[in-house]
């Protein structure tokens, strides 16, 4: 037990204590929001949350800068000829109403949500907020068949997201990877 409890420490606080990203700019954060935007909704917080340090881990698996991973991962903001929601698109830093904004709802409800999720993805950006799923490396909808080498993360508050939270897992010789196992049975008490 007492091998066990620095291994949690260090994992909870490289989650916790790490700025995410180095890689923070207007464009950035506005790619990010319109991707949580699509990929959870407007008003889903928290599982922005999740997405954003997922978003961060692979970017900093892959090398890529966060923006262009964003772009290239987020199935909701892959530009296409019948977007069922045109306006993520326009949806803008200063939370004018977009153009396209389906009638009948109402912006002013939801420029709330859009402009504390910009706040919200600052202070993630800053490191001031927690990584609701740790260890994650991949999220999707229900629909998204995973890959015979994830673990589904589950926390108490991923519970309530609308995608799932996946972790791979690596294989080095023949054994898998000791962090996706602390990371998946310890922390979460599933494998």
């Amino acid at each position: 037990m007492r091998r066990i409890i620095p291994y949690i420490m260090v994992l909870a606080l490289s989650q916790v204590a790490a700025k995410p990203t180095n890689d923070w700019n207007s464009e950035t954060k506005l790619w990010l929001g319109r991707s949580c935007a699509g990929e959870a909704g407007i008003h889903a917080h928290d599982e922005c949350m999740g997405i954003a340090w997922v978003y961060a881990t692979r970017a900093q698996e892959t090398g890529m800068s966060l923006l262009k991973l964003i772009k290239k991962y987020s199935a909701a903001v892959k530009p296409h000829e019948k977007h069922r929601r045109p306006w993520l698109f326009e949806l803008t830093l200063d939370g004018c109403k977009p153009e396209h904004f389906p009638r009948g709802l109402k912006w002013r409800v939801h420029r709330y949500y859009w402009m504390n999720m910009l706040k919200k993805l600052d202070q993630w950006a800053r490191g001031e907020i927690e990584n609701p799923v740790p260890c994650a490396n991949h999220f999707g909808g229900a629909m998204d068949t995973p890959h015979v080498q994830w673990i589904r993360i589950r926390t108490p508050l991923s519970k309530a997201f609308k995608n799932r939270f996946y972790r791979e897992v690596r294989v080095v010789q023949g054994k898998p990877a000791s962090s996706a196992l602390i990371c998946n049975s310890d922390m979460n008490g599933n494998r």
